[in-house]
């Protein structure tokens, strides 16, 4: 996907985390790098998003990343205004 890279949560050392912006769709990539759950605000704020893709095969609910879990919560539709 094309568009504008956003870094989020950069002082969070165990979780990697951005947004991906183009004109017609937006998604968010969050990612645990470590060994242990955390809780991952952001996914709260995505909750009414569409998973696209993720590294565990049950989706649980909540904003808790498991241990190396990765997942891409993706918003289609006419996110950003082009021009």
């Amino acid at each position: 996907m094309d568009g504008k890279f956003d870094l989020l949560l950069p002082e969070d050392e165990r979780i990697y985390a951005y947004t991906r912006t183009d004109e017609h769709t937006k998604m968010l990539v969050c990612t645990n790098f470590t060994d242990e759950e955390v809780s991952c605000p952001l996914l709260d704020e995505w909750k009414a998003g569409e998973v696209w893709i993720r590294n565990y095969e049950d989706g649980r609910e909540g904003n808790i990343l498991r241990p190396y879990e990765a997942v891409i919560i993706g918003a289609a539709g006419n996110v950003v205004k082009a021009g």
